[in-house]
């Protein structure tokens, strides 16, 4: 096996390599790091840009959701529910975002009764209910 003494080759090695002053700035950042940092990520430790904002309707939608979940089966909810999330509310106007247009027309067809009932209890006034697609 022949060893290239390419000038070129070797420059172009190097160049993937870190020297000892990289290794030792590295080493420096490492000391200036807190010691009490979770050895695992942990809910609440990233910054809140990655966290969703619970707004009113995530909130009133996930008691609505304890609410029917104890009134329909549990594949029922797994399916058709559990996907669903509280997007906004308007008025007497409750936005739901679901997975595609065939969670909406299921959910129109088969339970938008039980939705609204469940909506209107919780707001103490008759409430309407808009599906929207998610748009990912």
């Amino acid at each position: 096996m022949a060893i290239s003494t390419d000038f070129e080759t070797i420059k172009a090695l190097s160049a993937d390599l870190i020297t000892l002053d990289q290794i030792r700035l590295i080493h420096d950042l490492l000391d200036q790091l807190p010691q009490d940092l979770p050895s695992s990520p942990q809910k609440g430790n990233y910054p809140s840009i990655l966290e969703p904002e619970t707004n009113q309707a995530t909130t009133i939608w996930m008691q609505c959701l304890n609410e029917i979940k104890s009134r329909v089966h549990s594949r029922t909810y797994d399916t058709w529910f559990a996907p669903v999330q509280g997007l906004s509310v308007e008025q007497d106007c409750f936005t739901l975002q679901v997975p595609n247009r065939f969670y909406a027309d299921w959910l129109k067809e088969h339970h938008q009764k039980l939705i609204t009932e469940t909506l209107s209890t919780k707001y103490g006034t008759p409430m309407a209910v808009r599906f929207v697609v998610n748009p990912i």
